[in-house]
């Protein structure tokens, strides 16, 4: 079984696209799709499956409020090369912060904080604030 890398993404406001900035820094276009627990997927270079999901089960671990972010997306290399997907995955990340639209979280396998970025990207300012805060 592949490992897996998961990119967590919220709004800073009600106008942003996920699904269009996604396809943006993923390079492709995200299509619909009517499986289980995927919404949206890519393949990024023939070999990167990026697989969308605008709503997600996953609650606060390792100290990091999972629960607010309003979507994820799961980010595997076909031929396991990690190195390669762990590259895609930070590009999205880096390309969503450029943006400064977003708040973004990636992990390893939901075990390993990787990077985060913010809409202002101020160092209080890691994690989207609660709901009705």
């Amino acid at each position: 079984m592949s490992s897996r890398h998961y990119i967590f993404v919220q709004p800073a406001d009600s106008g942003s696209d996920i699904v269009a900035d996604l396809s943006a820094a993923c390079g492709e276009e995200l299509r619909r799709v009517g499986a289980e627990h995927v919404d949206y997927v890519a393949t990024i270079g023939g070999t990167t499956r990026a697989e969308l999901n605008l709503s997600h089960p996953f609650e606060e671990d390792q100290g990091i409020p999972f629960e607010r972010f309003r979507a994820v997306m799961e980010v595997r290399d076909v031929d396991r090369d990690a190195d390669r997907q762990l590259a895609v995955a930070r590009r999205i990340v880096r390309y969503l912060a450029d943006t400064r639209r977003y708040w973004v979280v990636l992990v390893y396998e939901l075990q390993s904080y990787i990077e985060s970025a913010a809409p202002g990207a101020t160092g209080s300012q890691l994690w989207p604030p609660a709901k009705g805060a």
